[in-house]
């Protein structure tokens, strides 16, 4: 493979274990380099704690609960394609004590983000790419408000036999909801995309911006667009006992999520 574009770097499937070892969920998730150099794998506090975020209510049935996450790692001079798998232990056999954080401030059911550390270089010298490292950092200087209409794009583990190996599926979506409007009094806004189950948890990124001048073959973002926030999945609504997922989700602004690494002690 020759070419690879940085977005595409970003993006890790989750396998979601119970207790006893069993798959019980696929998500996506990404990395956060906190400023004392901590690494950290965030996605959404639902696919950490098997709870909603908003109704606190239980996602598997027969009392499971995400027990243990694999998560693949890069492996130093092999290829892109080729990675090492790494397990978090999320909490004890109960489902108790767990090493996952939530944001300080905000009320658990009201953010639907959780961070876990992981080891920035580990034992077998495997890492990863986390959205805020140099040069995605660029992103930090834009502008981080983008009206209604605005393209977006949603790199995350859709399909969970994921027929693009450790390549995550892109999706394009727009912007639905003013930002500055908040979501339920919270940094948050709408994506309009037709997104799955298995995108819950991946990165956000702002690809409206890649706009490229007559006779010109480059454009500042083309290479990194900017980070965004993360993206918690579609609004379901319940109506006469049917339920219904609208096309509609949310997404959780970066702010919260620099928050959440850097007021973890």
């Amino acid at each position: 493979m020759n070419i690879v574009d940085t977005e595409s770097l970003l993006s890790v499937p989750l396998t979601i274990k119970s207790h006893n070892g069993c798959n019980i969920g696929t998500a996506t998730g990404f990395f956060w380099r906190k400023s004392d150099g901590k690494t950290y794998l965030v996605s959404n506090y639902h696919n950490f704690s098997g709870n909603h975020f908003s109704t606190g209510a239980s996602m598997y049935k027969d009392s499971a609960f995400p027990a243990k996450i694999d998560y693949p790692r890069f492996i130093p001079q092999q290829s892109l394609h080729e990675r090492q798998i790494h397990s978090i232990t999320l909490c004890d056999e109960a489902g108790n004590d767990p090493v996952w954080k939530m944001h300080p401030i905000h009320d658990t059911r009201k953010i639907d983000i959780a961070i876990v550390e992981v080891p920035t270089i580990a034992d077998d010298q495997t890492y990863v790419c986390a959205v805020n490292d140099e040069p995605l950092r660029e992103c930090d200087k834009q502008l981080q408000r983008y009206r209604p209409g605005f393209e977006l794009m949603i790199s995350g583990f859709l399909l969970k036999d994921r027929p693009t190996g450790y390549f995550p599926i892109h999706i394009r979506g727009f912007v639905a909801s003013e930002m500055d409007a908040l979501y339920h009094g919270k940094p948050a806004f709408l994506m309009d995309a037709h997104t799955s189950s298995g995108m819950s948890g991946s990165p956000v990124f702002a690809t409206g911006l890649e706009q490229v001048e007559p006779g010109k073959k480059f454009s500042p973002f083309k290479l990194v667009p900017p980070f965004v926030g993360i993206y918690s999945g579609r609004i379901i609504e319940h109506e006469n006992g049917i339920k219904r997922e609208l096309q509609v989700g949310i997404v959780w602004r970066r702010q919260l999520i620099l928050e959440t690494v850097e007021y973890s002690t």
